[in-house]
């Protein structure tokens, strides 16, 4: 065992002494991970999305036909988790 003196940073926590107690922060892990990011410059926002993004569906549809199809297997779907819920409370 080895003294390494008084305890200031010990797995990403940084630890400072007050007369009141200890002070606990990750500041300098949290700092480092947006460093590695490239986002040091970055600005602080409400919410994590783009704005005004013009937000495209992820499936495109070849045909009404096909349209419909995804449609009704997705309702199908649903139904039949509605169905299992309701049976796990006996209605």
């Amino acid at each position: 065992m080895k003294d390494l003196g008084i305890l200031k940073y010990f797995l990403g926590i940084e630890v400072a002494r007050g007369k009141d107690g200890l002070f606990l922060s990750r500041r300098k892990y949290v700092l480092d991970i947006i460093s590695e990011a490239g986002l040091l410059g970055a600005r602080p926002v409400s919410t994590p999305m783009e704005q005004n993004k013009k937000k495209k569906e992820p499936i495109v549809s070849r045909s009404s036909v096909e349209a419909k199809y995804r449609s009704m297997a997705g309702t199908t779907c649903e139904l039949k988790w509605l169905k299992s819920l309701l049976a796990c409370f006996r209605i």
